[in-house]
C-alpha cells in the first residue's frame, strides 16, 4: 500500500462517530486516525486513547469524535530523513508523526514496533493451571503449550508483549512445568529474559503473584495464558500511568442476544424498555498491578482468585479503571474457542 492509499484509509471527518472511529483503527492497526475538514485541511488527530478516555466520561459510541480529538498535535513542516523523524518520536514519546502543506496532510511518520524503546516493567504470566476444560488434549501437555499456527499460546503471548518493548517476563507455573521451563529456558532465543515462579501447590488465578521475590517498584502487566489478542501493551501500560491507577483491567464490550425485551420496574411502574440487545463487559484476563497491589496480595496469604482481589480492592474503596479492549481478543479455555481460533489464525 502506498503512503498515499494508507493516509487516504486513516483520515475522517470530525462528525464521524465513535463507534466507527474504533472500526477504523481496528481495520489499519496503526492506532491513529487523521481527522479533517470538509476541505481536507488537516483538524488534529485521534487515537486509541483518546477513545478510551473517553468513554471513561460516559460519551457513547454513537458520539462524535469533534469532542474528543487532539486538536493541538504535533506536526512537522516538511519531510525530513526517517532517523530525524523517529529521534523526534521518542523524544516527546509519540509514535505518529504528520507532515503538514498547505493545511493539509502530505505524509506520515509512524515508529515500527521495532524501533520502540526498550520497556523495563516486568511481565507477568500465569500459567499454572490444569486445563481441565480442554481434556483431552491437556493431558499430556500443559494448556499454554498448545499450538496455534505452530507456536504455543505462551509464545504468541510473549511475542506480542516484546513487539512493543517489554523485555522482562515472569512465568508462573504449576501443571507440568517443566515442559514450559525446557521450551522457553532464560528467554535467549526469543531475545528477552525470563524467569519463573513455580507454585508447588494449586494457587489460584493470582495466589502465585506472592511468590514474587523480586523488588517490583514499577507498575507491571499482568496476563492469563490462555487468550490470543491484538492488544497495545504499550499503550495498556501508559493509560494506567496517565489514570495514576492502582489497579486496572482491561474489559471487552460484548452485544449478548437475549430472548425478551428487558423492562426496567419502579414501584409498580415500567420505567424502561431495553431492546433485546444487552451491552456487557466482560474480564479479559489483562491487567496492570501496582506495587500497593502487590503487597496487598503478599499481606493475604489466603487470596488466590482475582474476584478476590476485587471484593478486597472495592472494600477498601480502591478505584479499579476500566482499559476497554477494541482490538481482538479471545479466551482460549474451552475447546469450541480452541477450535474457533485456529480457524480465524
Amino acid at each position: 500500500m502506498t503512503k498515499k492509499k494508507l493516509i487516504g484509509k486513516i483520515t475522517v471527518g470530525e462528525n464521524t462517530t465513535i463507534k466507527l472511529a474504533i472500526k477504523k483503527l481496528n481495520q489499519t492497526g496503526l492506532q491513529i486516525l487523521l481527522v479533517v475538514d470538509k476541505r481536507n485541511r488537516f483538524l488534529g488527530t485521534l487515537t486509541d486513547g483518546d477513545i478510551r478516555r473517553s468513554l471513561l466520561n460516559k460519551l457513547s459510541l454513537d458520539s462524535k469524535i469533534e469532542k474528543i480529538y487532539f486538536r493541538n498535535s504535533f506536526v512537522i513542516k516538511k519531510t525530513i530523513p526517517y532517523e530525524q523523524a523517529r529521534q523526534l518520536m521518542l523524544s516527546r514519546d509519540i509514535s505518529h508523526l504528520p507532515v503538514i502543506k498547505k493545511n493539509k496532510v502530505v505524509d506520515l511518520y509512524f515508529i515500527a514496533k521495532e524501533d520502540k524503546k526498550k520497556i523495563n516493567n516486568y511481565f507477568v504470566i500465569m500459567a499454572g493451571g490444569f486445563g481441565k476444560r480442554l481434556l483431552p488434549v491437556t493431558k499430556k501437555i500443559p494448556k499454554p503449550m498448545i499450538k496455534i499456527n505452530n507456536k504455543p499460546i505462551l509464545e504468541h503471548i510473549i511475542l506480542r508483549a516484546k513487539s512493543y518493548g517489554f523485555q522482562n517476563f515472569i512465568i508462573c507455573t504449576h501443571y507440568k512445568y517443566k515442559k514450559i521451563v525446557r521450551y522457553f529456558g532464560n528467554g535467549n532465543k526469543f531475545n528477552v529474559k525470563i524467569s519463573y515462579l513455580n507454585e508447588k501447590k494449586p494457587m489460584g488465578t493470582i495466589g502465585g503473584l506472592s511468590l514474587l521475590k523480586k523488588k517490583i517498584s514499577k507498575p507491571f502487566i499482568v496476563s492469563n495464558a490462555d487468550i490470543i489478542s491484538d492488544i497495545n501493551f504499550e499503550d495498556l501500560l501508559r493509560f494506567h500511568k496517565l489514570q495514576k491507577s492502582i489497579f486496572t483491567i482491561a474489559v471487552k464490550n460484548y452485544y449478548k442476544n437475549n430472548q425478551f425485551g428487558i423492562l426496567d420496574v419502579e414501584r409498580g411502574n415500567v420505567t424502561n424498555f431495553n431492546e433485546k440487545k444487552i451491552s456487557i463487559n466482560v474480564n479479559t484476563g489483562i491487567y496492570v498491578f501496582s506495587k500497593k497491589v502487590l503487597d496487598l496480595i503478599k499481606k493475604n496469604k489466603k487470596m488466590k482468585d482475582i474476584t478476590d482481589l476485587f471484593d478486597l480492592l472495592l472494600s477498601k474503596n480502591i478505584s479499579i479503571k476500566a482499559y476497554n479492549l477494541f482490538e481482538f481478543w479471545s479466551d482460549l479455555g474451552t475447546q469450541k474457542s480452541l477450535n474457533k481460533i485456529k480457524k480465524i489464525k
